[in-house]
């Protein structure tokens, strides 16, 4: 993993979504725990963020709106209704979370498997009253 590739990567979705994401007021990357960080030492969908907010036409701001407060370690060799189970409660708000109200909202994240984890994260982002949620994926599983 390399933070360098994940700029590109949000920079080359934006390139071929411009029109598209020139609509959003807000970027919120999914987070990571603590723990996985600390393994990582940087957040790749943050990083995609960044990527696509240099090349977006709007003036779209990043806000760090999640947090994510219950570690499960990979979820790669779960099943789908396992991972569901377990990030469904795994995100929290933050106090920043009424900077969204009203606003046009693009959660970003690095790769999507079964999708619980930008479901939980859009049941976060709603409690602050956006005008729309959408995502964003540099990567699907299939």
């Amino acid at each position: 993993p390399d933070p360098v590739a994940s700029y590109e990567l949000g920079w080359f979705i934006a390139y071929r979504l411009s029109y598209i994401l020139s609509h959003y007021d807000i970027l919120v990357p999914i987070p990571l725990h603590w723990r996985r960080y600390r393994a990582r030492t940087y957040n790749q969908a943050k990083h995609i963020a960044r990527g696509i907010r240099r090349n977006c036409i709007s003036d779209c701001v990043i806000r760090s709106v999640l947090e994510r407060y219950q570690w499960f370690g990979s979820q790669a060799e779960r099943t789908k209704s396992e991972r569901i189970a377990n990030v469904y409660n795994s995100m929290t708000c933050t106090d920043d979370i009424t900077c969204v109200r009203d606003k046009r909202v693009l959660i970003v994240d690095d790769v999507m498997a079964s999708g619980a984890t930008l479901a939980a994260a859009a049941r976060c982002v709603q409690r602050g009253k956006p005008q729309t949620v959408d995502a964003v994926v540099g990567a699907r599983v299939v």
